[in-house]
């Protein structure tokens, strides 16, 4: 429940970030999905696998993306993807990862 209640208070400030597109991925994230308006574009996933195809079909050159999930929902998987269809960006430095 109280994982639940976090997340439904993400849709506020996600709503109002101005995100074009909103990829949401897991089984608690779900929450937060059903609490964003319908204008907000958002899609959810309920795993990180079930989210890659969606993600590496839509994110083109210079999106900013925000990635963000415990480390055992294994969305790191999703960040070496991206990094593998994005070499450049991989190498300008324009990674900030988790120390």
């Amino acid at each position: 429940m109280h994982s639940r209640k976090l997340h439904e208070a993400l849709a506020g400030p996600i709503a109002k970030s101005g995100a074009d597109i909103i990829l949401l991925g897991g089984s608690e994230i779900g929450a937060l999905a059903a609490s964003l308006p319908d204008e907000a574009a958002a899609q959810h996933r309920p795993s990180a696998d079930e989210l890659k195809p969606l993600l590496m079909e839509t994110v083109r050159p210079g999106d900013v993306i925000m990635v963000k999930s415990s480390k055992s929902a294994g969305f790191s998987k999703l960040v070496e993807a991206l990094l593998e269809k994005f070499p450049a960006a991989a190498s300008a430095g324009r990674i900030a990862r988790e120390a």
